[in-house]
This record gives structure tokens, sequence and C-alpha cells, in this order.
């Protein structure tokens, strides 16, 4: 996929190519739920069912991002998840990695140097 080709903010150009260029992506999908906003994006994984992270430039300064976690529903022990923040606004580039790196369970790329 060309990145620089998605009808989508540059700051999510940035992002994507940066999460590419670090992690394995093969497994991530972009949710349709946003497909028609310039300035946000849904990243998921399908064989992690529930788990997507919503990206937004919406309402941020220039270079920083919002984020929005989602996770499957509770099970019949409950959510261990409760006290997990969620949504988080004005963070950096290289903390959305993190975060995303994390809730999606990326692997870090065999073509990182």
């Amino acid at each position: 996929m060309n990145i620089w080709a998605l009808s989508k903010d540059v700051f999510l150009k940035h992002l994507l190519l940066v999460v590419a260029e670090q992690y394995e992506t093969d497994g991530l999908e972009f949710s349709p739920r946003w497909e028609n906003d310039f300035h946000a994006i849904g990243l998921n994984r399908p064989d992690l069912p529930g788990l997507l992270a919503h990206v937004y430039t919406h309402g941020q300064s220039d270079g920083n991002y919002a984020v929005q976690l989602e996770f499957p529903e509770p099970t019949a022990a409950g959510n261990m998840l409760t006290a997990v923040p969620t949504e988080k606004e004005e963070i950096s580039l290289k903390s959305l990695v993190d975060i995303l790196a994390v809730h999606l369970e990326l692997e870090p790329s065999s073509k990182k140097a």
C-alpha cells in the first residue's frame, strides 16, 4: 500500500510510515469507520477481535495526536482493563507509536537496523 496515496492528513501518513518502519504491520488493517475522515484512522488486527485504536488529529496542535483505544467486550469474569486510560490527547508521535505497539501487540520489524 502506498501510504502517501491515502486521503489522510500528512501527520497521520507520517505516523503510518513510522509504525511500518518499526513494526511488522502485515496483519494490521484500517477500520472502515473513519475511511472518509481526513483527520482520523482506525487501526485493528483481525486476529485480535475487539482491539482497535482510533487515532485522530482533530483539535490537536500540529505534530500531536489523540488516540482512543477500544478493547474486547468484558467477559463473565469482568473487564480487568477498567483502570487503563482509553483516551489521550496532545501526545507526541513517539508516545503514540509506543501506545499502538502495546495496544495492538505489534512485533518489532525485522527490517529495523
